[in-house]
């Protein structure tokens, strides 16, 4: 069996590691067809890279640490570790966007409901929606993956 933390520390390390090498490779390229020494968008990859793998950590973490002993197996291990590689790569895959232009009313003069909460809420949203996913997906993993152990047993 293994400990809540290796198990973190396997998923957040691989998400981590899948993300920035993906980026510092399409930086890497960008970096010979432009000439320039270090491309800001690598380094500011892989401050996010560390932070992203921070969450994903705290999440897995909660998660191993929650599921049943025997569930926290070197399996779980190792398709948290495909699972958050997978999505590293397709989380640092650059994306192709077109800008829209919309016609918006003017604001009115008055603060809102809205305008309380929302410089507070919205940037502890993110991180707290990154816990919680990594927490699901561990459990469910860890769930999933019981089941069969315990089949088989």
């Amino acid at each position: 069996m293994r400990t809540a933390s290796h198990i973190a520390f396997i998923g957040a390390g691989t998400l981590a590691l899948a993300t920035f090498v993906v980026t510092a490779i399409g930086g890497g390229v960008r970096l010979r067809t432009d000439g320039s020494v270090l491309p800001l968008g690598v380094v500011a990859m892989a401050a996010t890279a560390l932070c992203l793998g921070v969450l994903v950590w705290v999440g897995t973490y909660l998660g191993a640490r929650s599921a049943a002993f025997n569930q926290r197996t070197g399996r779980l291990a190792k398709w948290i570790a495909v699972v958050y590689g997978v999505g590293g790569v397709l989380l640092s895959l650059p994306l192709k966007t077109h800008a829209v232009m919309f016609d918006m009313p003017a604001g009115s003069d008055g603060t809102g409901h809205v305008e309380l909460w929302r410089p507070w809420f919205l940037p502890l949203a993110g991180p707290v929606l990154i816990v919680v996913a990594a927490l699901l997906t561990t459990r469910a993993l860890a769930a999933a993956l019981g089941k069969e152990a315990g089949r088989d047993a």
